[in-house]
């Protein structure tokens, strides 16, 4: 989820179902950190609102430079081109920059093209509009390079792009007439962009910013423009000889204009008075400057604090860029995402469960219902209803109900107790792997004496199969995730101080068969149910020793054909690696007032006790002390570091093995990490930066690490405006999606932001900003790929 947040189900809690029992539990402690002083009176050029804005620039009486700054700016997304003229910048322009305050700002020419001083007169006025505009010079030696610079800027990288996709449009550079044409092919041919040749040097060859762009993206089309004369042969000789180069097989096209050289600057240089329609209609969104058919660009599901009688937040579904953006819901109670096909349903307060689709198909699925959760295959879902039985103002009653995805079915699982409704949405402690079972606690009441009891449920999503009784006053479940055991806590006393602040953990099968009692744990456990190793085969617990309810951290077999290996004392459970083979732990380091901070430090092993090492004190984030790969041959985590005399000294992001191979590596010298790309080649991480070295971060930098290349491969995304506690990337990995302003916490999960957060989107294959998409923002989540 987000936090704006992908939910790495694997691996956290959800907390939309935490923030659904709140009403219920107000015994819960909340931590609110304050507001950044910086952050509550930010200047105006500090944010913008609407859809991601590129202006792209070129000298106006350069026409090779205007063609393919047209160029660019029909294929770029959100985007329109302007030219100015050498002496700066036209009140007109100047205008046009402080009304829009472009995200993205692209000059098309060399130093000789874009004065230096120019440059910098657009530099200070789109800053003034907005600080963190990303600008930067396509250029070179000369116009053949600065054709090739904007034409990789349109096309993306050659990875992204693909080969036998793209259309390469070559002309003349110092003809008016051929390049005007270039830029009208362009921008009426997909996946198009403007390549130069030069008339004193095409004997030799193709020059070879034009032959890399062949090289490099392999096209499925070559359009030379231009007549037959002198040039034209040896054009396409050059262009054939480039294509042999690779083993590129195509038929070259060549197109020329009918009229007569001109040396006048192209009819269709680009003006402030288009560019401004252009953005006005993006503003309005009555164009958005996505590709017809375009589906790269993944949607995500944004709640914004609204005020009303549910939660209080609109639901809002968009692309990445803010295109397509639809207003769900005024008023909520609950939503997800559907994991089957991506559709989203939720709780309108007046009890409809709705369902939709991205494009708008919508259905009312049944009622009443709120704060659905999706069965893991997103063939069922589960939906709660809170009432006030009493009339006193206060929730009293939870009811859930289960039906199929097309609200076929229905029926009432009864009353439920809250750590139902708590746990629902928690990977593998409610609903079984294969979406077939659900576990459950029901509340029954004895209507002559009034006692409520609670038992333990295993229920059928087929309704004619009985449901199971596992026991009475079961604290929580956790399947495992071949589905072949189930976990299960059940009240105990350690101490015997009479609060019943310990558990006993079970293991059965998912029939109740061969219960087995693992003795004591700790009570913390009950918000820590991801026990299971990802292969199901093993479970790591804390566990209580009766003597002095001392911590021991355990590991064992699901089959029960071995004991439990005894891994760390006091030991505190990390998670486990996705590939199963290895688990973290942490043990507190020093004595309390011994006049030292105490320490916990991170440890990691293989399941069986061996090649254990320390990472040292690691700093706690929203995901969790270690952050595993996805394929677990890694894990990163970030180091505090301290002073000679135990003081706090910053936190270093840091990556290694997680066979300890190497040793570990330095992301950066001082930040923070924030989470693994969908595939696991990257890592993103945010950069603190002490410029007045008083110890204080006085700014902040989100970046890009490429696993395996240290140091020298790490992109700088942008500059932040705000503190970053936590982000998500996209399912494709293309985005990154990231809060910045307060949060809540409670019980230690990430829940909830609130008033003056705002979600920022960066796609980091540019890398730039896309835009600030919402302030006051609730919740968020990827839609599922």
């Amino acid at each position: 989820m987000i936090s704006i947040s992908t939910v790495r189900r694997q691996s956290r809690h959800s907390s939309r179902t935490a923030r659904a029992a709140l009403a219920l539990v107000a015994a819960l402690a909340v931590v609110a950190p304050a507001v950044p002083a910086a952050a509550a009176a930010a200047p105006s050029n500090q944010m913008r609102y609407g859809a991601n804005l590129t202006l792209v620039v070129a000298n106006c009486p350069s026409p090779a430079d205007n063609a393919v700054a047209q160029a660019l700016a029909h294929h770029a997304r959100n985007a329109a081109a302007v030219c100015i003229e050498s002496d700066g910048l036209s009140p007109q322009t100047a205008a046009l920059i402080a009304e829009f305050a472009p995200d993205r700002v692209l000059a098309v020419g060399g130093e000789s093209a874009v004065l230096p001083a120019a440059m910098d007169e657009l530099t200070a006025a789109v800053r003034a509009a907005y600080r963190w505009t990303v600008v930067e010079r396509l250029g070179g030696t000369s116009r053949v390079e600065t054709a090739a610079a904007a034409a990789r800027a349109a096309l993306e990288r050659p990875e992204v792009a693909g080969p036998n996709t793209v259309a390469l449009i070559v002309a003349n550079g110092w003809n008016s007439a051929d390049v005007r044409t270039a830029a009208a092919i362009a921008a009426v041919t997909a996946d198009a962009a403007v390549a130069y040749i030069s008339p004193n040097t095409i004997a030799d060859g193709l020059p070879a910013a034009t032959a890399s762009l062949i090289a490099d993206y392999r096209p499925a089309r070559v359009v030379i423009v231009g007549l037959a004369d002198d040039v034209g042969p040896a054009t396409e000789t050059a262009v054939e000889a480039a294509l042999d180069d690779i083993g590129q097989i195509i038929e070259i096209e060549r197109v020329a204009d009918a009229g007569e050289p001109r040396a006048t600057i192209p009819e269709t240089s680009p003006s402030v008075h288009t560019a401004r329609a252009i953005f006005t209609a993006i503003r309005q969104g009555e164009r958005s400057r996505v590709p017809a058919g375009d589906t790269s660009l993944p949607y995500v599901g944004i709640s914004k604090a609204a005020g009303g009688s549910g939660w209080g937040e609109r639901l809002w579904t968009m692309r990445a860029d803010g295109s397509d953006r639809q207003l769900r819901s005024d008023d909520h109670n609950g939503w997800s995402w559907n994991p089957r096909d991506g559709s989203l349903g939720w709780a309108e307060v007046d009890g409809r469960l709705i369902v939709s689709t991205v494009d708008g198909d919508t259905n009312v699925l049944f009622e009443p219902a709120g704060y659905p959760v999706w069965s893991p295959d997103g063939n069922g879902v589960v939906a709660f209803g809170l009432s006030d039985s009493d009339g006193n103002g206060r929730v009293d009653r939870i009811e859930a109900y289960v039906a199929e995805s097309d609200g076929r079915r229905i029926r009432s699982l009864g009353r439920v107790d809250y750590r139902t409704l708590l746990f629902a949405n928690v990977p593998g402690a409610f609903w079984s792997p294969d979406g077939q079972h659900f576990a459950y606690v029901e509340l029954t009441t004895d209507p002559d004496t009034g006692v409520t009891t609670s038992r333990a449920h295993i229920e059928s999503m087929d309704s004619n199969a009985p449901a199971l009784t596992l026991g009475d006053d079961v604290t929580f479940f956790g399947w495992s995730p071949d589905g072949r055991h189930i976990t299960y806590g059940t009240s105990s006393d350690c101490d015997g101080d009479g609060r019943n602040d310990s558990q006993n953990l079970w293991i059965a099968k998912p029939d109740g068969g061969s219960a087995r009692d693992l003795g004591l744990i700790d009570r913390i456990q009950w918000r820590s149910v991801q026990l299971w190793s990802p292969d199901g085969t093993h479970i790591a617990y804390e566990a209580l020793d009766p003597a002095d309810c001392s911590m021991q951290l355990y590991v064992q077999a699901a089959s029960g054909d071995s004991g439990a290996l005894a891994m760390a004392r006091g030991g505190r459970f990390l998670g486990w690696s996705p590939n199963s083979t290895h688990l973290g732990s942490a043990v507190t380091v020093g004595t309390p007032g011994g006049g030292v901070p105490l320490q916990e430090h991170a440890w990691v092993a293989r399941r069986d006790g061996s090649d254990a090492r320390r990472l040292g004190e690691v700093q706690r984030s929203i995901d969790g002390e270690l952050l595993w790969s996805p394929d677990g041959s890694y894990v990163a985590y970030t180091a505090v570091l301290r002073d000679a005399d135990g003081n706090r000294a910053g936190t270093q992001p840091r990556i290694e093995r997680s066979n300890g191979i190497g040793g570990s590596g330095v992301i950066e010298e001082n930040g923070n990490l924030l989470g693994w790309s969908p595939g696991g080649q990257r890592l993103a991480c945010v950069a603190h930066y002490d410029d007045d070295s008083n110890g204080v971060v006085d700014r902040r930098a989100l970046r890009v690490h490429t696993v395996g290349s240290l140091g020298a491969e790490v992109t700088l995304v942008h500059e932040l405006p705000d503190i970053t506690l936590g982000a998500r990337w996209s399912p494709d990995g293309a985005y990154i999606g990231y809060v910045s302003g307060p949060t809540e916490y409670i019980l230690e999960w990430f829940i909830k932001r609130r008033q003056g957060s705002d979600v920022w989107f960066v796609a980091t294959e540019g890398p730039r900003w896309t835009r600030r998409l919402m302030t006051d923002v609730a919740w968020g989540e990827w839609q599922p790929s």
